[in-house]
């Protein structure tokens, strides 16, 4: 498994969530499948890809609000990391 932390900030909407990405983030859309969870459920995530192979290399996670005036979700903040 391999655990993720992010930082969401001040205040955390009902509708964000948080992202794994093996590339800069710039489409919300294209995460490592499965690898989400709703920010409500903590600063923290422990991921482990299907068959059990592991995350190696870089990738960012990046933190994800609903802006209500848009009506679409934004990226609010990412980070990068190196897994080994």
């Amino acid at each position: 498994m391999t655990p993720l932390h992010w930082n969401r900030g001040s205040t955390t909407g009902s509708h964000d969530w948080v992202a794994l990405f093996d590339h800069y983030p710039g489409d919300i859309n294209s995460y490592v499948s499965g690898a989400w969870q709703w920010a409500t459920k903590g600063c923290s995530y422990s991921f482990q890809r299907a068959g059990g192979s592991r995350l190696i290399g870089v990738y960012w996670t990046a933190y994800i609000s609903y802006d209500y005036p848009s009506d679409q979700y934004r990226i609010v903040t990412t980070h990068s990391d190196v897994l080994v």
